[in-house]
């Protein structure tokens, strides 16, 4: 049996979320009921005002479907038709330009590059270490190592394997550009 307050926030939050697709409004209704299930058991809330504290943690259910929305808006997994320009900010582009150019600047360009890339909150840590090891450095490295075949090898391999090492740190890039801001979520819907 449902908690009457819990089935009227459930319909609040339904009714606020009516601007989502069919099928993502219910998944954020499953999501949050969920939750506050989870939080129930593991609080053993079984009256009436362990549920409302729990509820009134969430916040208000208009609060959580702006969100949504919000995410919808700017998030890659619910695309609005048409065209979506989804700038980079001024730190972000510089990263993402850093990161393979920034070498070239006796090196500390790079690590600059690296420093603004772990503190963006636009990228997930698996963003992050891509952007970090996907040659290191960027450019200078394979610049530094020119397309030197080794002894005894062709000079169409060495240079095959100079210019994947020239474009691997600028492909990185690209990919962390195109990545920026898929990872954030909104605050309203991060429980710990």
């Amino acid at each position: 049996m449902t908690d009457p307050g819990v089935a009227s926030y459930l319909d609040r939050l339904r009714a606020a979320s009516r601007e989502l697709p069919p099928s993502r409004r219910e998944e954020l209704v499953a999501e949050i009921r969920a939750h506050i299930d989870a939080a129930s058991s593991a609080r053993g809330a079984d009256g009436p005002a362990a549920i409302r504290n729990i509820l009134d943690r969430l916040g208000p259910p208009e609060e959580i479907a702006a969100a949504a929305l919000s995410e919808r808006h700017s998030h890659s997994a619910y695309p609005e038709p048409g065209p979506r320009h989804r700038g980079l900010s001024v730190r972000d582009l510089a990263a993402v330009l850093l990161l393979p150019f920034g070498g070239l600047i006796f090196l500390v360009g790079w690590f600059v590059g690296v420093v603004l890339l772990w503190t963006s909150e636009d990228w997930t840590v698996r963003h992050k270490v891509i952007g970090t090891l996907v040659l290191p450095f960027g450019v200078v490295f394979p610049l530094a190592l020119g397309a030197l075949p080794g002894p005894g090898q062709p000079a169409w391999l060495g240079a095959s394997i100079f210019l994947a090492l020239l474009a691997a740190p600028i492909i990185s890039a690209g990919w962390l550009a195109s990545r920026a801001h898929a990872s954030r979520r909104p605050r309203e819907l991060q429980w710990a």
